[in-house]
């Protein structure tokens, strides 16, 4: 199971890949207490205070475990990780449960970005979300699409929206990838959880999300 949800993670996380031109700066953001800034993109999220906020060092933890359960001794794959990784600037990953302690599954919320110009054509998010779709079909875990891409408002703003699930054994798990453009970037936040009672949870964070 922990197999399972690094690679989750990795996928979602190595789906934005950042560029360093713009004519504002673009940076992590910040964290103060339950409240995720982003400037750049003007945007606010509030995570509960209680959850596990990784830092920098946890994030590149948990993105070797992640291309370890995926890649293996697979070479060729490793390396294509591996200029994923390169290009990938996340803003913010949480996790309900610290990560050494044991649960079936640990609901997260994570948050990055990709330029635009790196992607030849991408316009919107419904595609941007498309051409993930096709990258996760790719992955050695099963993914399932239960529907098309729509639309949902957070803040006031529509997001595209592509619902996943993969079925594992006895647990069953779901994520939500929502896009946004914002000033030539995909602007992407990933939830995952397992059944309604961490839906509800995660949906409270979506619910709080504001834009300047």
């Amino acid at each position: 199971m922990k197999k399972i949800i690094t690679f989750l993670l990795f996928i979602s996380l190595c789906m934005g890949m950042i560029g360093c031109s713009s004519k504002k700066e673009v940076t992590l953001g910040s964290l103060d207490g339950e409240k995720y800034t982003n400037d750049y993109f003007g945007i606010e999220i509030t995570v509960p205070e209680e959850w596990t906020k990784l830092d920098a060092q946890q994030q590149q933890e948990l993105m070797n475990l992640g291309q370890e359960a995926i890649a293996g001794d697979d070479e060729k794959l490793n390396k294509q990780l591996d200029l994923a990784e390169e290009k990938v600037l996340n803003f913010m990953i949480a996790f309900k449960y610290p990560l050494d302690e044991v649960h079936t599954v640990n609901p997260s919320i994570a948050c990055n970005a990709e330029k635009l110009s790196f992607l030849q054509g991408i316009k919107n998010g419904e595609e941007y979300l498309e051409m993930s779709k096709e990258l996760l079909a790719k992955a050695q875990i099963p993914y399932e699409f239960d529907e098309d891409i729509y639309t949902e408002n957070l803040g006031g703003q529509q997001f595209s929206v592509l619902k996943v699930n993969i079925d594992a054994g006895a647990i069953k798990l779901y994520q939500k990838y929502y896009t946004k453009i914002i000033d030539g970037y995909a602007f992407n936040i990933i939830v995952t959880y397992s059944d309604e009672e961490e839906k509800e949870e995660v949906e409270e964070m979506l619910n709080s999300v504001k834009f300047n």
